[in-house]
């Protein structure tokens, strides 16, 4: 057993790396000699991925030899420790140090380095030797993760600090041990007398700034790292519990408070933890802590999440996603002409582009940046005026409303859309595309809410405001309203969706003023995982005066449409849909049918 006994319990281990780089390890506590052996041993272990072990006897000498230099008794400084860096030519030192007072124990693993010493702490209330086990493991990964999710402090070394009185309240006097030592002879040191360990007020150092840092600034100009930190889960599923917390300070505590309310602290106390008794509302419970100490204050918000089974909390979203759609599409009546007229068949290949922002201000509430870029071209030349260029980009608000059980979105955004005109004959030209002519600029506003009735139902309701410009024709121009309502639920293993919608467009040209009724139902079948879907759309339109032939126009249009998508991977989908669409009218000419083969990947980034 590689050990030498310091203060109660002490543990030294000194390593190297296969590399040469040397580190040593003590242990300080004042739990029994056996249990603290063996977490000595266990953190030496966890250590011992990335160093080896050297011979205890060399640690032991040079630790006294470092304690007589520097005339410090439990080599703790700065200058102490520096000098056994030196005289073990060690790159690092690890010190654990273990605290129990009464039911509660305290751990902290301090790394000190030549430049710098960093520290993570923890606390354990009631642990056995287990617990206190898997503790210590998890203080060495906190302290050498890129992303721990304890607090871990960081100060730089001052080697050599003024002189300070120590009736200061920076270095307050420690009490004597209330254990016996538990020291074999054999491990004994020559002249070594056991320092105090730890009072029941940690020292204003305990949290990672060196003494000689405090010393050095004074205590009128010292700068306070008061920390607040949550010991409870986040997110739970029962309403009543407690609330755990601790308070840590470089200088003592004066007052905590709790959602407002006072609560007791020990006079010159450091350090306190706290658990508060608790019940919880469905969804988001804030906790405001404030702590003032001697140096300074800090207030610290909490959010605690209760799940229950009407109220759950979403995945946040991450804060870019990026979908891209690419489509090979074949269409047997291109030109959408009457059954008495020549068909035009058309090859079309598209390109879609959907990148979005999420800025998540809280679980209710986020902000969606979202674009579309949607992009054409067919293959016959003679169908090149019919390419399109759409450019889009809107924001959103969104905001849960636990009560309703409700989602609601308040988005603004505008469009444009631009023409294939390859002869130039316009000369309002796409700014993105010279060969493209501009041809209508929207701006829209919506309002949604999703609501969710139980775990297996939604209901959407959606308006939405339009001003439509169009760039060769005014008398084009005008608004529209849109509203819709739609119902997802499933039935017989199926997902069924259906929706009913009412367009009114008006116009500055009168007879261009019309009502769009809208309704369609969608089945989704998934088989082995593969998805398929069927949908039928109908809309039927009503136009509000006569045309120049004395006719009002009506309409009604079907399509039907059969799909299938296949997920080859989670960011890449295939798919393939066939459409048969049909429109009949009043007017002579505007009857038509067509059918579109549609093949479609889809990469999810």
């Amino acid at each position: 057993m590689r050990t030498l006994l310091l203060s109660g319990a002490v543990v030294a281990i000194l390593s190297a790396h296969a590399y040469g780089a040397v580190s040593g390890l003590i242990v300080r506590s004042n739990l029994a000699l056996t249990p603290t052996q063996h977490l000595g041993e266990v953190l030496e272990q966890q250590l011992g991925h990335k160093y080896s072990v050297l011979p205890q006897a060399t640690v032991l000498e040079q630790w006294s030899h470092s304690r007589e230099a520097t005339h410090s008794s439990a080599c703790r400084d700065d200058r102490c420790l520096l000098d056994l860096l030196d005289r073990l030519q060690a790159e690092r030192l690890f010190d654990l140090e273990i605290l129990q007072t009464g039911r509660f124990q305290r751990l902290k693993l301090m790394e000190f380095s030549r430049n710098r010493r960093r520290e993570v702490t923890d606390f354990c209330k009631g642990c056995g030797i287990r617990e206190l086990t898997r503790r210590v493991q998890n203080l060495a990964e906190q302290l050498f993760s890129r992303n721990p999710y304890l607090p871990v402090h960081s100060a730089p070394i001052i080697p050599d600090p003024p002189e300070m009185s120590r009736d200061s309240w920076l270095i307050p006097a420690l009490s004597e041990l209330p254990i016996e030592l538990q020291v074999p002879e054999l491990l004994a040191v020559p002249g070594f007398e056991p320092g105090p360990e730890l009072p029941d007020v940690p020292k204003p150092t305990s949290l990672g700034l060196p003494p000689a840092t405090l010393i050095e600034a004074g205590a009128e100009d010292a700068v306070e790292d008061l920390l607040i930190f949550s010991r409870t889960a986040d997110l739970v599923q029962e309403p009543q519990g407690e609330f755990l917390f601790q308070v840590s300070a470089f200088s003592p505590l004066r007052s905590v408070s709790f959602n407002g309310k006072t609560l007791v602290v020990p006079k010159e106390t450091f350090e306190a933890s706290f658990a508060i008794p608790y019940t919880l509302e469905a969804g988001e419970n804030t906790f405001e802590v404030e702590a003032i100490s001697v140096l300074g204050e800090n207030v610290e918000e909490f959010v605690v999440f209760l799940e229950t089974d009407l109220v759950k909390r979403e995945k946040p979203k991450p804060p870019f996603t990026m979908v891209v759609l690419a489509s090979v599409a074949s269409d047997d009546n291109a030109l959408s002409v009457d059954s008495g007229n020549s068909k035009t068949t058309g090859t079309k290949s598209s390109f879609i582009l959907v990148p979005g922002f999420n800025f998540t201000l809280d679980h209710d509430s986020r902000i969606a940046v979202k674009s579309l870029l949607v992009g054409d071209r067919y293959q016959e030349t003679d169908l090149r005026s019919q390419e399109i260029i759409l450019k889009q980009l809107s924001t959103e608000w969104v905001e849960k409303l636990y009560v309703l059980r409700s989602e609601a979105t308040l988005g603004l955004g505008g469009n444009t859309i631009s023409l294939r005109d390859d002869n130039q004959a316009s000369t309002l030209r796409d700014a993105w595309a010279g060969d493209y002519k501009q041809y209508t600029r929207d701006t829209f506003g919506t309002l949604s809410v999703k609501t969710t009735p139980s775990e297996t139902m939604t209901w959407t309701t959606k308006l939405e405001y339009r001003l439509k410009d169009n760039v060769e024709d005014d008398t084009a121009d005008g608004q529209a309203n849109t509203g819709s309502v739609s119902l997802k639920f499933p039935a017989l293993g199926w997902q069924h969706t259906t929706t009913v919608g009412l367009v009114i467009t008006d116009l500055a040209d009168a007879t261009a003023d019309k009502t769009e009724t809208k309704g369609s139902y969608k089945l989704a079948v998934p088989i082995l995982g593969v998805s398929g879907t069927a949908q039928i759309n109908l809309v039927r339109t009503s136009y509000a005066s006569e045309d120049s032939t004395g006719v009002v126009p009506k309409k009604v249009q079907q399509t039907y449409t059969l799909g299938v998508s296949y997920p080859i991977a989670s960011w890449f989908i295939l798919g393939y849909s066939l459409k048969h669409q049909r429109q009949s009218s009043n007017l002579v000419g505007d009857d038509y049918v067509k059918n579109t083969h549609t093949l479609q990947t889809t990469f999810v980034f």
